[in-house]
C-alpha cells in the first residue's frame, strides 16, 4: 500500500517536469541571477522588424512594453531575475539578467514568403521567336495560395486553459483526491491520485483498528508485544505521513496544470518563509513496556537575512494533555547548501523551549482534596536535515528527518511523554510557502 502511494505521488511528474533551458542569447555579462538585489542589469532588445515587443517577470507581470522599428535597438534597466521576452513573429524566450549585467535579445524576423511556383521549361525558346503565353492567374498551373500556419491553442493537461481551473482543480482536488485532475482533462493521474490516497489511508486505519486496548494491562507481555507495537506504531507514521505529502501535492498538481504551470521556479529570493510540519516519533507509554506514536505538529516562521541563509521561530505549537498544558517554541537556523531546479537541500539547528502548566489533585485521608500545581520546563536542542521539493513556484512539499533530545520531560499531547535525555529519533513531513 505504502508503494501505492509513492506511485500516486510519482504521477505529478508529467505535470511539473523539469525546468527546461532557457532561450539561447547573446549575453555580454553573466546571465546567472545572484540573489542580491539592488544593482539593475540592461536588458538590449534588437529588433529585426518592426513590431512589439514584451518583456514579462518570472510572475507573469509585464516589466516592460515595447514598440520599435528594424534596427532601432532600445536599452531596458531591470531588476536583477528571470524574464520572458516576447515579439509578434516568434515563441516567448526565458533569459536571466546579473546585476550589473547585459544581455542582448534579437527578435525574430517575420518568415518570408516562399518563391512562386513556375512551370517546367525544358528548353530556352530559339533567338527571335515570341516568348510563350504566360500562365494568368486561376489557370491551370498556377502557384496555390500558401496559408499561414495557425499557432496550436495552449493546453493544460489534457484540455485547454481556463481561468475557472484554477479556482475549480484545486479545491475539487482538497474535497477528493484526483477529482482536480479530472477537471483538468487527466483521468489516467486523477485515478492514480485517488487509488493511492485510498491505499495509504486504508492502511493506516488498518494498523490503528488493529492495536489491543488491554495488550499492556496484563504483566509479562514485554516478550510478545513489544515489537510488534514499535513496527505497527512506526507503520502508522510512515502511512499517515504519506497520506498527508500526497493529499497536498495532489492539490498543488492541480492548480499547476490548469495554470500552465509545467516548470515551476522555485522563489529563491524569497524574505520570509513559513513551514507546517508534523513531527513523528515512536516512544514508551505507561504500562508493561508498551511502544506508542507520538506526532507534533508545529509552525515555523523563518526569515532569509542572507543568501540561502535563514534564521527565525520554530516548533511553534501547544500540547493539551491530562491535567495540563504545554506550550513551546525556540530557535532556529537554516542553511540551504543546495537549490538547484525543483529541489532544495539544507541542513539546521535549534532548540526547543517547552513549557508546562497544570493543576494536580491529591486526596487526604479519603476525604480532603489538595489541589496542587503540576509545572514543568523542558529545553529539547535538535539537528535536522530537510529536502523541499517544488510543485510551485512558492509551494513545497517538505521531507524533514531530525534527530533530539530532551532536557527534562518532553509532553505530547494526550498522556504522551519523552523522559529526560532520551535521544530521540524523528521524520518530519509537511509543507512550506515562500514570500
Amino acid at each position: 500500500m505504502l508503494l501505492a502511494g509513492l506511485a500516486a505521488l510519482l504521477c505529478i511528474a508529467p505535470a511539473v517536469g523539469p525546468a527546461g533551458a532557457p532561450a539561447t542569447a547573446a549575453p555580454t555579462a553573466s546571465s546567472a541571477a545572484p540573489e542580491a538585489g539592488g544593482v539593475r542589469g540592461t536588458l538590449v532588445i534588437d529588433p529585426a522588424a518592426d513590431g512589439s515587443v514584451t518583456v514579462r517577470d518570472s510572475q507573469g507581470r509585464v516589466a516592460a512594453s515595447l514598440v520599435l522599428r528594424t534596427g532601432q535597438r532600445a536599452p531596458v534597466e531591470l531588476p536583477p531575475g528571470r524574464y520572458t521576452v516576447t515579439d509578434d513573429f516568434g515563441p516567448p524566450r526565458t533569459i536571466e539578467i546579473a546585476p550589473g549585467g547585459t544581455v542582448t535579445v534579437a527578435t525574430t524576423p517575420p518568415a518570408s514568403p516562399p518563391p512562386p511556383a513556375s512551370p517546367p521549361s525544358p528548353t530556352s525558346p530559339p533567338p527571335g521567336a515570341a516568348p510563350p503565353p504566360s500562365v494568368g492567374a486561376g489557370t491551370l498551373g498556377a502557384a496555390a495560395p500558401v496559408e499561414p500556419a495557425q499557432p496550436s491553442a495552449t493546453r493544460c493537461g489534457g484540455g485547454s486553459c481556463r481561468r475557472w481551473k484554477r479556482i475549480v482543480a484545486p479545491l475539487m482536488s482538497a474535497a477528493l483526491p484526483g477529482c482536480g485532475q479530472l477537471v483538468n482533462g487527466e483521468p489516467g493521474k486523477g485515478l492514480g491520485m485517488f487509488l493511492g490516497a485510498a491505499s495509504l489511508g486504508v492502511g493506516a486505519l488498518a494498523l490503528k483498528l488493529s492495536e489491543d486496548p488491554l495488550a499492556s494491562s496484563s504483566a509479562g507481555l514485554q516478550s510478545t508485544t513489544f515489537g510488534s507495537e514499535v513496527a505497527g506504531a512506526a507503520g502508522f507514521g510512515m502511512l499517515t505521513g504519506g497520506l498527508a505529502m500526497l493529499y497536498a501535492a495532489q492539490i498543488m498538481d492541480a492548480y499547476a496544470t490548469a495554470a500552465g504551470k509545467e516548470h515551476p521556479t522555485p522563489f529563491t529570493r524569497h524574505r520570509l518563509s513559513a513551514q507546517v510540519t508534523r513531527m513523528a516519533t515512536i516512544g514508551l507509554k505507561a504500562g508493561d513496556p508498551a511502544a506508542d506514536f507520538y506526532a507534533d505538529w508545529s509552525v515555523s516562521v523563518m526569515g532569509q537575512v542572507a543568501r540561502r541563509f535563514s534564521v527565525g521561530l520554530a516548533d511553534l505549537g501547544v500540547k493539551y494533555g491530562y491535567g495540563r498544558t504545554s506550550i513551546q517554541a525556540g530557535p532556529r537556523l537554516h542553511y540551504r547548501f543546495y537549490d538547484r531546479g525543483r529541489v532544495w537541500l539544507g541542513a539546521g539547528a535549534g532548540v526547543i523551549l517547552q513549557g508546562t502548566i497544570g493543576p494536580r489533585e491529591q486526596v487526604l485521608a479519603n476525604t480532603v482534596t489538595v489541589v496542587s500545581r503540576n509545572n514543568g520546563f523542558a529545553a529539547i536542542p535538535y539537528g535536522l536535515l530537510d529536502v523541499r521539493l517544488f510543485i510551485l513556484d512558492r509551494w513545497s512539499l517538505d521531507l524533514v528527518p531530525r534527530i533530539s533530545a530532551p532536557f527534562g520531560t518532553r509532553f505530547y499531547r494526550g498522556d504522551g511523554a519523552l523522559p529526560s535525555r532520551a535521544v530521540t529519533f524523528e521524520l518530519g513531513t509537511g509543507v512550506g510557502v515562500y514570500f
